[in-house]
């Protein structure tokens, strides 16, 4: 695997998840494949407010949240900004539930359960994907 590292300016990314220890370890993941994580948000009201603060590159957004879930945070980012770059990470792995956030708009999908190992390359693979794209 090779580590996101080049002189230009890191990717930026906020975090939308319920459990504080999930975003805990998403923020090390990110910090380690190369993103600047620049919030977090612990439902998808918040979320969508962070979002439209920051504007960040990536949303890690998780699916089942108090107050608004992920899949109606999804749309409402995606309505009001159709570039953003979202993606799932969830322990839904239900295939209906997948292929309904990656229809909706979600770049990726990946399940919290994983191996972190796993979960890092992953990630990796998404802000690779991911700046490829905005070039």
């Amino acid at each position: 695997m090779t580590e996101i590292q080049s002189e230009e300016a890191k990717p930026t990314a906020i975090i939308i998840d319920d459990m504080a220890s999930m975003r805990g370890i998403a923020r090390i993941m990110l910090n380690a494949v190369g993103c600047d994580v620049v919030g977090e948000a612990e439902n998808g009201a918040l979320g969508l407010t962070l979002y439209q603060d920051q504007k960040p590159d990536l949303v890690l957004l998780d699916i089942e949240m108090p107050v608004k879930d992920g899949v109606s945070t999804l749309k409402s980012i995606l309505a009001r900004d159709k570039n953003a770059y979202i993606v799932m990470m969830t322990t839904v792995s239900n295939q209906a539930v997948v292929e309904a956030c990656i229809v909706a708009g979600a770049k990726d999908y990946i399940v919290k359960d994983e191996d972190p190992v796993t979960v890092k390359y992953r990630l990796n693979d998404v802000v690779t994907a991911m700046i490829a794209d905005t070039r």
